[in-house]
């Protein structure tokens, strides 16, 4: 039990930790790109370019994204952590690995869109293993991401249980004793 309430802390802190993230992105104006999504997700290498044309933040952004992947990694390793611990059983290797393994995809998608902003990579080429490696990406984010969100919900649910019988339940209990 002891181990459970030290994941769930460290889970509350790296879900602070990226919800302050997510709000640079978005709120920071030499880091927000309001096309991200239409850049990581481009079809082709000419609709890419068209896309980094419309912004200018393209690098800084990715540059805060590394920070962000250090956080959203802490996430899903102490969700993982939680999912198990609250189960009662033994954390196999290998969840620590896919744990990592959106962190590993989206830096070489990091390392990719740097090299293609500078000309590093051959452009058409280097484009069709960055088009796979950020669908890979999403792949494997999207299960932490609503193993994330459920845990998220049931905080709230403990949270307003436990703000309801504060503000409700021991008023109750005083009224009767007297």
């Amino acid at each position: 039990m002891r181990s459970l309430n030290f994941q769930q802390s460290l889970w509350n802190v790296s879900m602070f930790l990226c919800s302050v993230c997510i709000l640079v992105f978005f709120l920071h104006t030499n880091i927000n790109v309001p096309n991200i999504y239409s850049i990581q997700l481009s079809d082709s290498f000419t609709a890419f370019q068209t896309q980094v044309l419309e912004t200018d933040n393209l690098m800084a952004n990715t540059y805060f994204d590394f920070l962000f992947i250090l956080c959203y990694t802490l996430l899903f390793y102490s969700s993982i952590r939680i999912f198990f611990l609250s189960i009662e059983q033994r954390i196999p290797v290998r969840y620590y690995l896919l744990s990592i393994l959106p962190a590993l995809f989206d830096i070489t998608e990091n390392l990719m869109i740097l090299g293609l902003l500078d000309g590093t990579y051959c452009q058409s080429k280097c484009f069709s293993i960055f088009y796979w490696i950020v669908r890979l990406k999403w792949l494997v984010l999207i299960p932490f991401l609503l193993t994330a969100l459920a845990i998220a919900a049931y905080h709230f649910v403990v949270f307003a249980g436990r703000t309801y019988n504060r503000l409700f339940i021991k008023k109750v209990k005083h009224s009767k004793h007297m």
